[in-house]
């Protein structure tokens, strides 16, 4: 069984039983049985999900990347949305597309992380490549804490291809960058936008670059030079939404 089959912690899991995602059994630490594991498992109970006691030494080895605190679900993976979809729901809301696109986030952490703060600063969709990037794991939805269960996610072929779409559907594109950008509290962020995150490392990608419409960064004051992509992120799509 692959390791983005697993769902680990309790608020996790019951975020995943709260949302509908299929759930074909939960598996319980052999040492916990009270609280608020004792109420989930009645919730599952209730839903048809089958609970399995089981040694906490392989509850270790399904996740042994996560805390999992005793309990770990075996899930169908999340269910891609498609871009399409995510300006529809948009639409229904009767707000302009607020989208996401991590070309190249390779952190299972940063990736989870990055989700959380667009399901914080109300998202329609976060867009992933299919290759250079970390796929949508268990790791991804606990760091996500819950939000992978509200925050649709798209996965693409081609990054600068679909930049092109969304651009002929009327959404602007702002790209995170150091060089050759300004302030983003200096750039008007109101209307349709999409806000691309780079790799770690590299940032985003010149082809990437070259096909925003802008490109913005955070002042900083410090010597470091650089934050972390989640943290970016977060900051970022708190001053679109500030903004907006």
């Amino acid at each position: 069984m692959r390791d983005d089959y697993y769902i680990g912690g309790i608020h996790a899991v019951e975020s995943a039983i709260s949302a509908g995602r299929p759930i074909s059994k939960i598996f319980i630490s052999s040492e916990v049985n009270r609280g608020r594991v004792k109420e989930l498992t009645q919730k599952a109970k209730n839903e048809g999900v089958l609970i399995v006691k089981t040694d906490p030494r392989r509850l270790n080895e399904m996740l042994p990347d996560i805390r999992h605190q005793g309990v770990v679900a075996l899930a169908s993976p999340v269910t891609f949305k498609s871009i399409d979809e995510m300006l529809d729901l948009a639409k229904s809301k009767n707000e302009d597309p607020f989208l996401v696109i991590a070309e190249g986030v390779e952190d299972p952490r940063n990736l989870g992380a990055i989700i959380r703060s667009a399901e914080c600063f109300g998202v329609h969709g976060v867009i992933i490549p299919r290759r250079s990037s970390s796929p949508v794991t268990s790791v991804v939805a606990k760091t996500a804490a819950g939000a992978l269960e509200r925050v649709w996610v798209a996965q693409v072929g081609n990054i600068s291809q679909e930049l092109e779409k969304l651009k002929r559907a009327g959404v602007w594109i702002a790209g995170m960058a150091l060089e050759n950008s300004r302030e983003m509290s200096k750039e008007n962020l109101t209307g349709p936008i999409a806000l691309v995150l780079g790799n770690e490392g590299k940032g985003i990608s010149r082809l990437v670059a070259e096909k925003c419409d802008y490109l913005v960064h955070i002042p900083m004051r410090g010597e470091v030079g650089s934050l972390n992509v989640s943290v970016a992120a977060g900051i970022g799509l708190y001053e679109i939404q500030r903004q907006r």
